[in-house]
Order: C-alpha cells, then sequence, then structure tokens
C-alpha cells in the first residue's frame, strides 16, 4: 500500500512526505522531481516550451509507474486530481491524504515561492482562488483522510497521517 499525498501548491506535501516516509520506512517518491529528472527540463521550462496539456500528459505517465509501486509515500503535484485517469491511479495506489489550508494560508505560502507557472504573471491572489475553485472539490471527493495543516508544522503533519492511518 501506498499513502498519497495530494494538495494545493504550497501546503507542505513534499517536506511532510519526506519526513511521513522516514517515520514508517517507506520510499518517499516526489512526482514532480520525477517528471523534471524523466523530461530532463524543470516544470517552468516545460510549462514554457510545451505547454500545460504536455506537462499534464508527463503528470499521468509518472503517476502511474510511481503508483504501481508499493510501500511508498507518494507526494503529488496540485493538479494531480485533474485528470480523471490520475484520480483512479491515485486512489488504487493506497490511501490518499489531502492536506488541506485555509486560503489565507496558502496565500501566505504561495507568496513565498518561486517557478510556479500556474501563478506566473497573474493577480496571485485571484488566481490561487480560481485554482481553489476548481480544484477543492476533487482534492476532498478523491481523499480517504483530510488534515487540516494550516497550524501544524510538517513534522506534526507526519506524526498526524501516521497515527491517523494506524501506522505509528
Amino acid at each position: 500500500m501506498n499513502i498519497v499525498l495530494i494538495g494545493f501548491m504550497g501546503s507542505g506535501k513534499s517536506t511532510a512526505g519526506k519526513i511521513l516516509a522516514d517515520l514508517l520506512e517507506y520510499d518517499f517518491i516526489d512526482t514532480d522531481r520525477v517528471i523534471e529528472e524523466r523530461a530532463g527540463r524543470s516544470i517552468p521550462q516545460i510549462f514554457e516550451e510545451q505547454g500545460e496539456e504536455r506537462f499534464r500528459q508527463l503528470e499521468s505517465l509518472v503517476l502511474e509507474s510511481v503508483c504501481a509501486g508499493s510501500r511508498r509515500v507518494i507526494s503529488t503535484g496540485g493538479g494531480a486530481v485533474l485528470r480523471q485517469r490520475n484520480f483512479q491511479c491515485l486512489k488504487q495506489s493506497g490511501r490518499v491524504v489531502y492536506l488541506h489550508l485555509s486560503e489565507d494560508e496558502l496565500l501566505k505560502r504561495t507568496a513565498r515561492l518561486s517557478g510556479r507557472p500556474l501563478l506566473a504573471g497573474a493577480d496571485r491572489k485571484e488566481r490561487v482562488r480560481e485554482l481553489l475553485a476548481e480544484r477543492s472539490g476533487l482534492y476532498e471527493k478523491a481523499a480517504d483522510l483530510t488534515i487540516e495543516a494550516d497550524r501544524l508544522e510538517p513534522k506534526q503533519v507526519a506524526e498526524t497521517i501516521a497515527e491517523r492511518l494506524g501506522r505509528n
């Protein structure tokens, strides 16, 4: 069984995921890093040179391959739930955990992020709201477990997931 972390960009999936993997003695996989390795370029470069659709195709291929393993903590990109194909893959892979943050907390966190193509050149606040409106319901639908992570440090998020999934 895998543990798949979903949520908005900046929600702490990668940071908490690494800690969780260590706690459980699972492998940790960040799908965004795997996409970059396979494509030989950064995600912003993929978006700029090939567009979002090509990125989503690569994301689907990577998800299919990493979800086929077991005993993995998988940190997904924020848009992984957008495609039905990915949605099914995540659900079949193991337990899906949604790291939920309030809009205010997401705005704070995304203000510190660089290299996020979906926020580039836009009114960040408005764009975050649009993306949340598009994705929140999908995150909720996909999740077996939701963690309210606003006031939690990454270690607390990881420990909460381990405890709630009965794997401490």
